[in-house]
Protein backbone atom coordinates (compact mmCIF):
# COMPACT_ATOMS: atom_id res chain seq x y z
CA UNK A 1 0.00 0.00 0.00
CA UNK A 2 1.14 3.60 -0.64
CA UNK A 3 2.93 5.42 2.15
CA UNK A 4 4.39 8.43 0.36
CA UNK A 5 4.08 9.80 -3.13
CA UNK A 6 5.69 12.33 -5.43
CA UNK A 7 2.89 13.18 -7.86
CA UNK A 8 5.11 15.41 -10.02
CA UNK A 9 6.15 12.42 -12.16
CA UNK A 10 4.97 12.46 -15.75
CA UNK A 11 2.41 9.86 -16.84
CA UNK A 12 3.96 6.76 -18.41
CA UNK A 13 2.12 7.48 -21.67
CA UNK A 14 0.59 10.89 -22.41
CA UNK A 15 -1.53 9.57 -25.30
CA UNK A 16 -5.15 10.62 -24.76
CA UNK A 17 -4.37 12.80 -21.71
CA UNK A 18 -6.97 15.58 -21.49
CA UNK A 19 -6.40 16.75 -17.90
CA UNK A 20 -3.44 16.56 -15.53
CA UNK A 21 -3.23 18.59 -12.33
CA UNK A 22 0.08 18.64 -10.49
CA UNK A 23 1.31 20.92 -7.73
CA UNK A 24 5.11 20.70 -7.78
CA UNK A 25 5.87 22.10 -11.25
CA UNK A 26 6.76 25.77 -11.43
CA UNK A 27 3.62 27.85 -11.86
CA UNK A 28 1.17 25.07 -10.95
CA UNK A 29 -0.96 27.54 -9.01
CA UNK A 30 -1.25 31.22 -9.87
CA UNK A 31 -1.54 34.05 -7.38
CA UNK A 32 -5.25 34.23 -8.21
CA UNK A 33 -5.87 30.59 -7.33
CA UNK A 34 -5.88 29.02 -10.81
CA UNK A 35 -4.61 25.40 -10.88
CA UNK A 36 -2.74 24.81 -14.14
CA UNK A 37 -3.60 21.86 -16.40
CA UNK A 38 -0.34 20.23 -17.57
CA UNK A 39 -2.03 18.10 -20.24
CA UNK A 40 -1.83 20.99 -22.67
CA UNK A 41 -5.62 21.23 -23.04
CA UNK A 42 -6.12 24.35 -20.97
CA UNK A 43 -8.46 22.75 -18.42
CA UNK A 44 -7.19 24.94 -15.59
CA UNK A 45 -9.05 24.82 -12.30
CA UNK A 46 -10.38 27.64 -10.12
CA UNK A 47 -10.13 27.04 -6.38
CA UNK A 48 -13.42 27.61 -4.55
CA UNK A 49 -14.40 28.03 -0.93
CA UNK A 50 -11.34 27.71 1.32
CA UNK A 51 -9.57 25.13 -0.85
CA UNK A 52 -5.83 25.68 -1.27
CA UNK A 53 -2.73 23.98 -2.69
CA UNK A 54 0.33 23.22 -0.57
CA UNK A 55 3.32 20.88 -0.93
CA UNK A 56 1.07 17.82 -0.64
CA UNK A 57 -1.79 18.63 -2.98
CA UNK A 58 -5.29 20.12 -3.08
CA UNK A 59 -6.59 20.62 0.46
CA UNK A 60 -10.37 20.44 0.92
CA UNK A 61 -12.27 20.76 4.18
CA UNK A 62 -15.81 19.96 3.02
CA UNK A 63 -18.12 23.00 2.74
CA UNK A 64 -17.75 24.55 -0.71
CA UNK A 65 -14.07 23.64 -1.10
CA UNK A 66 -13.18 22.32 -4.55
CA UNK A 67 -11.24 22.90 -7.74
CA UNK A 68 -13.56 23.74 -10.67
CA UNK A 69 -12.26 22.85 -14.14
CA UNK A 70 -15.23 23.92 -16.22
CA UNK A 71 -17.00 22.35 -19.20
CA UNK A 72 -14.39 22.00 -21.93
CA UNK A 73 -15.35 19.61 -24.75
CA UNK A 74 -12.13 17.66 -24.12
CA UNK A 75 -13.51 16.55 -20.72
CA UNK A 76 -16.69 15.01 -22.17
CA UNK A 77 -15.67 11.35 -21.99
CA UNK A 78 -18.09 8.84 -23.50
CA UNK A 79 -17.32 5.27 -24.65
CA UNK A 80 -13.77 5.10 -23.26
CA UNK A 81 -11.72 6.83 -20.62
CA UNK A 82 -9.60 6.65 -17.48
CA UNK A 83 -9.82 8.66 -14.25
CA UNK A 84 -6.78 8.41 -11.99
CA UNK A 85 -6.14 10.30 -8.75
CA UNK A 86 -4.48 10.04 -5.35
CA UNK A 87 -6.33 10.75 -2.12
CA UNK A 88 -5.42 11.01 1.54
CA UNK A 89 -8.76 11.33 3.29
CA UNK A 90 -9.20 13.00 6.68
CA UNK A 91 -12.64 11.42 6.93
CA UNK A 92 -14.87 9.38 4.65
CA UNK A 93 -18.58 9.90 5.17
CA UNK A 94 -21.53 8.20 3.53
CA UNK A 95 -21.08 9.76 0.06
CA UNK A 96 -17.87 11.50 -0.96
CA UNK A 97 -17.17 13.19 -4.30
CA UNK A 98 -13.62 12.90 -5.60
CA UNK A 99 -13.73 13.64 -9.35
CA UNK A 100 -17.23 14.63 -10.47
CA UNK A 101 -18.61 15.73 -13.83
CA UNK A 102 -22.35 15.09 -13.51
CA UNK A 103 -25.28 16.10 -11.34
CA UNK A 104 -25.13 13.70 -8.38
CA UNK A 105 -28.45 14.98 -7.09
CA UNK A 106 -30.25 13.64 -10.17
CA UNK A 107 -27.62 11.10 -11.41
CA UNK A 108 -27.59 12.65 -14.87
CA UNK A 109 -25.19 13.69 -17.62
CA UNK A 110 -21.56 12.71 -17.16
CA UNK A 111 -19.23 10.63 -15.01
CA UNK A 112 -18.11 10.51 -11.41
CA UNK A 113 -15.37 8.88 -9.32
CA UNK A 114 -16.63 8.64 -5.74
CA UNK A 115 -16.31 6.90 -2.38
CA UNK A 116 -19.02 5.64 -0.05
CA UNK A 117 -17.50 5.53 3.42
CA UNK A 118 -20.61 4.07 4.98
CA UNK A 119 -20.34 0.86 2.96
CA UNK A 120 -16.65 0.95 2.05
CA UNK A 121 -17.37 1.23 -1.67
CA UNK A 122 -15.02 2.92 -4.11
CA UNK A 123 -17.11 3.60 -7.19
CA UNK A 124 -17.46 4.96 -10.72
CA UNK A 125 -20.71 6.31 -12.13
CA UNK A 126 -21.78 6.83 -15.75
CA UNK A 127 -24.89 8.89 -16.49
CA UNK A 128 -26.87 9.76 -19.61
CA UNK A 129 -29.89 12.05 -19.71
CA UNK A 130 -32.22 9.17 -18.80
CA UNK A 131 -30.22 6.48 -16.95
CA UNK A 132 -27.17 5.86 -14.79
CA UNK A 133 -24.88 2.99 -13.80
CA UNK A 134 -22.66 2.73 -10.73
CA UNK A 135 -19.80 0.23 -10.49
CA UNK A 136 -18.62 -0.28 -6.90
CA UNK A 137 -15.91 -2.27 -5.18
CA UNK A 138 -15.95 -2.79 -1.42
CA UNK A 139 -12.59 -1.72 0.00
CA UNK A 140 -11.98 0.44 3.08
CA UNK A 141 -9.54 3.33 2.57
CA UNK A 142 -10.18 5.16 5.83
CA UNK A 143 -6.63 4.64 7.15
CA UNK A 144 -4.95 8.05 6.83
CA UNK A 145 -2.62 6.88 4.06
CA UNK A 146 -2.22 7.94 0.43
CA UNK A 147 -4.04 5.74 -2.09
CA UNK A 148 -4.21 5.77 -5.87
CA UNK A 149 -7.74 5.28 -7.25
CA UNK A 150 -8.31 4.47 -10.93
CA UNK A 151 -11.37 3.69 -13.03
CA UNK A 152 -10.75 2.66 -16.64
CA UNK A 153 -13.43 1.77 -19.17
CA UNK A 154 -14.41 0.98 -22.74
CA UNK A 155 -16.77 -1.97 -23.19
CA UNK A 156 -15.94 -3.08 -19.63
CA UNK A 157 -15.20 -1.09 -16.48
CA UNK A 158 -12.16 -1.94 -14.36
CA UNK A 159 -11.36 -0.47 -10.95
CA UNK A 160 -7.88 -0.24 -9.42
CA UNK A 161 -6.53 0.65 -5.97
CA UNK A 162 -2.79 1.22 -5.54
CA UNK A 163 -1.97 -0.23 -8.95
CA UNK A 164 -3.94 -3.47 -8.54
CA UNK A 165 -7.32 -4.32 -10.04
CA UNK A 166 -10.05 -4.84 -7.44
CA UNK A 167 -13.04 -7.02 -8.22
CA UNK A 168 -13.82 -8.21 -11.72
CA UNK A 169 -14.49 -6.33 -14.94
CA UNK A 170 -18.08 -5.10 -15.23
CA UNK A 171 -19.89 -4.54 -18.53
CA UNK A 172 -20.63 -0.85 -19.05
CA UNK A 173 -24.34 -0.40 -19.78
CA UNK A 174 -24.59 3.42 -19.85
CA UNK A 175 -22.68 5.90 -22.00
CA UNK A 176 -22.33 9.43 -20.58
CA UNK A 177 -23.99 12.21 -22.52
CA UNK A 178 -23.88 15.93 -21.98
CA UNK A 179 -27.39 17.18 -22.74
CA UNK A 180 -26.65 19.35 -19.73
CA UNK A 181 -22.91 19.89 -19.41
CA UNK A 182 -21.81 20.15 -15.77
CA UNK A 183 -18.49 21.49 -14.49
CA UNK A 184 -15.70 19.05 -13.67
CA UNK A 185 -15.15 19.35 -9.90
CA UNK A 186 -12.42 17.89 -7.70
CA UNK A 187 -13.57 17.41 -4.11
CA UNK A 188 -17.21 18.41 -4.63
CA UNK A 189 -20.34 17.35 -6.56
CA UNK A 190 -22.91 19.39 -8.44
CA UNK A 191 -26.41 18.93 -6.99
CA UNK A 192 -25.41 17.13 -3.79
CA UNK A 193 -23.55 19.27 -1.23
CA UNK A 194 -23.27 16.55 1.48
CA UNK A 195 -20.75 14.84 -0.82
CA UNK A 196 -18.03 17.44 -0.10
CA UNK A 197 -14.61 15.82 0.45
CA UNK A 198 -12.28 16.40 3.41
CA UNK A 199 -8.61 15.64 2.84
CA UNK A 200 -5.94 15.83 0.15
CA UNK A 201 -6.19 15.19 -3.60
CA UNK A 202 -3.08 14.98 -5.78
CA UNK A 203 -1.81 13.76 -9.15
CA UNK A 204 -5.23 13.74 -10.87
CA UNK A 205 -5.19 12.62 -14.52
CA UNK A 206 -8.03 12.18 -17.02
CA UNK A 207 -7.55 10.31 -20.32
CA UNK A 208 -9.97 9.82 -23.20
CA UNK A 209 -8.91 6.19 -23.61
CA UNK A 210 -8.83 3.11 -21.39
CA UNK A 211 -5.35 2.70 -19.91
CA UNK A 212 -4.02 -0.84 -19.73
CA UNK A 213 -3.40 -2.60 -16.42
CA UNK A 214 0.33 -2.30 -17.09
CA UNK A 215 0.16 1.47 -17.61
CA UNK A 216 -1.87 1.92 -14.44
CA UNK A 217 0.60 -0.09 -12.37
CA UNK A 218 3.57 1.80 -13.84
CA UNK A 219 1.96 5.13 -13.02
CA UNK A 220 1.39 3.92 -9.47
CA UNK A 221 4.97 2.73 -9.00
CA UNK A 222 6.45 5.93 -10.45
CA UNK A 223 4.65 7.96 -7.79
CA UNK A 224 6.02 6.06 -4.79
CA UNK A 225 9.04 6.84 -2.70
CA UNK A 226 10.47 5.13 0.34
Amino acid sequence: MAKMLTPNHHPVNRSGLVGWWDYMNTGSVSATGTWKDYSGNGNDGTLTGNAYINNQGLNCNAGTDSSNHGTSASLRLTTAGTISTWIKASSLGADIAIVCKLNWGTDRNGYHLFFNGGTGNFGMEFASNSAFQQVKEGTSLDDGEWHQLVASWSTNVRMYIDGEQVGTATTRTVTPDYTTDYDLLLGQATGYSPAAYTGLIAGTQICNRALSAGEIQQNYLKNLRA
